[in-house]
C-alpha cells in the first residue's frame, strides 16, 4: 500500500453514532488536506444511528430508542454538536428542585443532595435521611477511617462492600449505577465504568472526603451536568447524516466477512444496497459492538477476535407510557427513581421524561413515563411478548405510585446489542486490543465496548478511529500489505 490517502476507501461498518463520526472525522481530515478518499458506511439497519434515534408516538409523546441525555463535562459531544450546527438545539433537564428517588421497602425515599459522585458528599443530610436503616447509615462512617485498597482494578462490591457497607452497595450504590452501566456488582470493574471512585481514593483516601472535596470545588455557577436536544437525540444523527457528503451509504447492508485481496481488505455483504457485490478497500474501521466485531475479525486476526469476544452486551429494553396528567400528577416523584433489586418488580427504573425534559409530549394533557429494563441479570425479560411486558410494568408503575391510573398509550423498545458489560479487567484487555491494533495499520475499532458507553465517550471513539487508520493511510510504504498478506 502506497503512503497517502489519495485514491483510497475506507470502510466503516456499523452506522451508530460512532461510524457516523468516524465517516465525519474522515471526511474532515480528508478536506483539510486536500486528498480525495473514498468513504463507505455500512448499515445492516434501513436507518442510521443504531440505538440513537427519536420518534413521535401517536398520542404525540416524544419516543427513545436508547439514551435521552449526554454528560457534558466530557466535551466530545458538545464540540461535535457545535460543528454540525445543533447548539441552538441544547437543552438542560428543567425543574432543578425537583429530586430523584429509591423505592425501598413499600415507599419512595428521595435521594438527598450531594450524591453526584456515588457517595454521600453531604454527609449531614445523608445520615438525616430515611434512604437507609439507620444502621445503615452510620456504616458508611467506616469508609473515613479504613485505608484505601491496594492497587489493582477491583469490582463494585470490593470498593463500596466494605467502605459504605453491603446495605447501601445494593440499595444506593448498584441502583444508581445500573442505569448506565450493565454488569453484576461482583463482576463490574470499578476502574473501568466510574474511575473518579479511585482518584477520590488516591487524593483523599476517603470516598466521602473526596466526594466533600468536589462538592466545594464545585460551589457556585456550573454547567448542567446533563443535555439533550430540543427534538430528541435522534436529531444528532440527522445532523451528522445530512453532512456525510461524498460518503457513499449502505443501508441495510450486513458485512458478512473480511478477507484479505490483493494487499486490501475485500468486505462481503448482503442487503439491499448490495445484492450480493463485494468491496475493495484500503482500511476498515468496525463501529460495531465487540461482539458482532469478533467474528468478522476472526478469520484474518484471531488474537484479536478472542479479546473482542470477551466484552459481552446485555439486551436493554424500555417502555414510554402515557398518562393523563389529571391522573397522576400530584403523585409524580420529581425526575423519576430508581428500584434496587430484590423488590419484586422486572422495572429497574423510570424517569418521568415531561418533568426532566421540555417538549416530550406534545400535549399538556399527557405526561411520559419511561420505564428500564434488562441489563445484567434480566436478558430473559427480551423473551417476553410485548403485552406481557407492558401489564406488568404498568401495574408496578401503578403500586410504586399508588395510584388506579392506567396508561393510555405504551411504547415497547428492544435494543439488543444494548450495553455492553465492563468486567474486572475489562482496562487492561483493552489496553492488549490496542497492542494487537498496533500492528494491523489499517484497521481499527469503536463504539460503546471500550472506554465508555456514554455518547461522548462513543463519539470519540469514532473520531479516535478515524485519525488511526487516517495514520494508517499515510504509513510506511508496504506496512499494511505486510499485515494483510
Amino acid at each position: 500500500m502506497s503512503g497517502g490517502a489519495e485514491g483510497k476507501k475506507v470502510a466503516i461498518v456499523g452506522g451508530g453514532v460512532a461510524g457516523l463520526a468516524a465517516a465525519h472525522r474522515l471526511q474532515a481530515l480528508a478536506a483539510s488536506s486536500g486528498e480525495s478518499l473514498q468513504i463507505v458506511l455500512f448499515e445492516r439497519d434501513r436507518v442510521f444511528g443504531g440505538k440513537v434515534q427519536s420518534r413521535w408516538s401517536k398520542a404525540g409523546l416524544l419516543i427513545e430508542r436508547g439514551p435521552d441525555s449526554f454528560l457534558t463535562r466530557k466535551p466530545a459531544l458538545l464540540d461535535l454538536i457545535g460543528e454540525i450546527g445543533l447548539t441552538d438545539q441544547l437543552i438542560a433537564t428543567q425543574g432543578s428542585a425537583l429530586s430523584s428517588f429509591i423505592y425501598r421497602k413499600g415507599r419512595m425515599r428521595r435521594l438527598p443532595p450531594g450524591m453526584g459522585a456515588l457517595v454521600p458528599a453531604d454527609l449531614f443530610r445523608f445520615l438525616r435521611s430515611d434512604l437507609l436503616s439507620p444502621g445503615g447509615r452510620l456504616r458508611v462512617l467506616r469508609d473515613l477511617w479504613l485505608s484505601p485498597p491496594p492497587d489493582g482494578d477491583l469490582s463494585l462490591r470490593e470498593l463500596i462492600g466494605p467502605r459504605l457497607g453491603d446495605e447501601f452497595l445494593t440499595q444506593v450504590a448498584e441502583p444508581l449505577i445500573a442505569g448506565i452501566h450493565s454488569a453484576e456488582p461482583e463482576q463490574m470493574s470499578v476502574a473501568a465504568t466510574v474511575p473518579g471512585l479511585l482518584t477520590l481514593l488516591t487524593r483523599d483516601r476517603s470516598l466521602i472526603r473526596g466526594a466533600r472535596r468536589q462538592m466545594r470545588a464545585r460551589s457556585g455557577p456550573t454547567s448542567p451536568p446533563f443535555m439533550s436536544l430540543r427534538d430528541g437525540m435522534g436529531s444528532l444523527v440527522s445532523a451528522l447524516e445530512g453532512q456525510l457528503g461524498a460518503v457513499e451509504r449502505r443501508l441495510g447492508s450486513e458485512v458478512q466477512a473480511i478477507a484479505k485481496a490483493e494487499g486490501r481488505l475485500r468486505l462481503r455483504a448482503k442487503g439491499a444496497d448490495m445484492g450480493g457485490k463485494e468491496e475493495l478497500v484500503d482500511a476498515v474501521v468496525l463501529a460495531t459492538p465487540a461482539h458482532l466485531a469478533t467474528g468478522l475479525a476472526l478469520p484474518l486476526w484471531p488474537d484479536l477476535a478472542q479479546e473482542l469476544a470477551e466484552i459481552p452486551a446485555h439486551p436493554v429494553l424500555t417502555i414510554t407510557y402515557a398518562y393523563l396528567r389529571p391522573e397522576i400528577e400530584q403523585v409524580l416523584p420529581g425526575h423519576g427513581w430508581l428500584v434496587p433489586r430484590g423488590e419484586g418488580t422486572w422495572m429497574r427504573g423510570a424517569t418521568v421524561m415531561t418533568n426532566k425534559w421540555q417538549g416530550r409530549s406534545r400535549s399538556s394533557e399527557l405526561v411520559s413515563i419511561r420505564a428500564f429494563l434488562g441489563g445484567a441479570g434480566q436478558a430473559a425479560l427480551n423473551e417476553v411478548a410485548d403485552d406481557r411486558l407492558i401489564e406488568q410494568v404498568a401495574d408496578e408503575v401503578g403500586r410504586l405510585l399508588a395510584v388506579s391510573a392506567r396508561p393510555i398509550e405504551a411504547t415497547v423498545e428492544r435494543v439488543l446489542e444494548g450495553n455492553p458489560e465492563y468486567r474486572v479487567g475489562h482496562i487492561e484487555r483493552v489496553a492488549r486490543i490496542d497492542q494487537l491494533l498496533d500492528d494491523i495499520p489499517n484497521l481499527a475499532v469503536a463504539g460503546a465496548s471500550y472506554r465508555g458507553i456514554g455518547l461522548p465517550d462513543v463519539v470519540r471513539s469514532g473520531q479516535e478511529a478515524a485519525a488511526r487508520v487516517w495514520k494508517g493511510l499515510h504509513g510506511r510504504e508496504g506496512e499494511a500489505d505486510t499485515v494483510i498478506r
